[in-house]
């Protein structure tokens, strides 16, 4: 993959689950609290005009986004969003009825099982795949 910027990208370290990543930015890199990531597919896949199979541009598939949780001097610990999710309870999810509560749940990913230590369709997620900031700093 050909990035420009490298300033603002970083690679997955560790796999902790298939919602949280350990990624080589901290704090001295500029990582901040928060900060939105896009893990994207290693390569560019070229585009050919039909007609002509002359190239008329290439594409990089994303895999997923990451957000920065907690950060330290050299790396950082993102997770995926969290959204809430209708969930039925007790007795009442098993005949039925109506008892339910709404959970934060995170998006999970799909990753690589070997690496978890604790068409359009991209490979999954693993050790070594690169992370881009999305939201870029306001200070470092």
């Amino acid at each position: 993959m050909k990035l420009n910027n490298t300033e603002n990208v970083f690679k997955i370290a560790k796999i902790v689950n298939d919602y949280t990543f350990i990624i080589t930015g901290g704090k001295e890199e500029g990582v901040q609290v928060n900060e939105k990531f896009e893990i994207l597919q290693d390569g560019e896949f070229e585009v050919l005009d039909p007609d002509t199979q002359t190239p008329i541009g290439s594409y990089t598939l994303k895999k997923g986004f990451i957000y920065a949780h907690t950060i330290y001097d050299h790396f950082s610990i993102c997770r995926t969003r969290t959204y809430d999710e209708k969930r039925e309870t007790g007795l009442m999810a098993t005949i039925g009825g109506s008892g339910s509560k709404i959970v934060s749940v995170h998006e999970k990913l799909d990753v690589t099982s070997e690496d978890i230590t604790g068409g359009l369709t991209p490979d999954p997620v693993k050790v070594g795949d690169i992370v881009k900031k999305v939201t870029p700093s306001k200070s470092k």
